[in-house]
């Protein structure tokens, strides 16, 4: 599916956020579905290299992905703070519009 085709991007930061990110995407997929978008989600966990061993979260969103084609997974070694997260989510997002 091409951006030309996905209504909405939406992009969430993730960091440290473990098993809550199963239910958050759930009800972000149940309010872009209510609405009839077609969607791409972005998780974003990406993490200090000192810290790796103890954040599941990059691990989760990446089996998330793995089961979802509307989901996309960015999980990198951070080069920055929340505001370099964020663009590293926003240069993944592929619709008409992106949301975060």
């Amino acid at each position: 599916m091409g951006s030309e085709d996905v209504d909405i991007a939406l992009v969430m930061l993730c960091y440290k956020e473990g098993e809550r990110v199963r239910q958050l995407v759930e009800r972000a997929k149940k309010c872009l579905e209510e609405r009839n978008l077609s969607y791409q989600i972005v998780l974003v966990s990406n993490y200090w290299s000192a810290e790796k061993d103890k954040d599941s979260s990059p691990r989760i969103i990446r089996d998330i992905a793995s089961r979802d084609s509307t989901i996309a997974a960015v999980t990198l070694e951070k080069g920055g703070g929340c505001g370099w997260d964020l663009k590293t989510g926003l240069k993944e997002a592929r619709a008409k519009t992106i949301a975060y």
